[in-house]
């Protein structure tokens, strides 16, 4: 557990190239196992940054995808980063649910 104050929320944020990375390592493991782990397509967490900032359009980002990496894919998950606080939102393909989280509490 990580004590709250400026000082140690500086000393053990997580930014987003370690997000990035988490979920290229789950998306790593999956490929090398793939019977074991859950199809999974995780978004970079700029990607919605991008949109809200106007630094991209809409068309230059849905450019970075290609469909045939999106089909089979049984949850989506989209990490953000909003004034520090991260929140992670996900589609389950199957279940056809939405779910969301904001550090530690679920979006219903």
């Amino acid at each position: 557990m990580v004590p709250h104050g400026d000082k140690t929320q500086k000393e053990f944020y997580i930014d987003d190239s370690v997000v990035n990375i988490f979920f290229k390592l789950l998306k790593n493991r999956f490929d090398r196992f793939p019977k074991a782990y859950i199809n999974h397509y995780s978004f970079d967490s700029q990607i919605v940054t991008s949109l809200i900032q106007g630094s991209r359009s809409e068309h230059e980002l849905l450019a970075w995808f290609k469909v045939e990496k999106l089909r089979g894919v049984h949850k989506f998950f989209l990490p953000l980063c909003l004034s520090a606080h991260w929140v992670l939102f996900y589609v389950d393909t199957k279940e056809k649910k939405f779910h969301g989280w904001i550090q530690m509490h679920l979006l219903k």
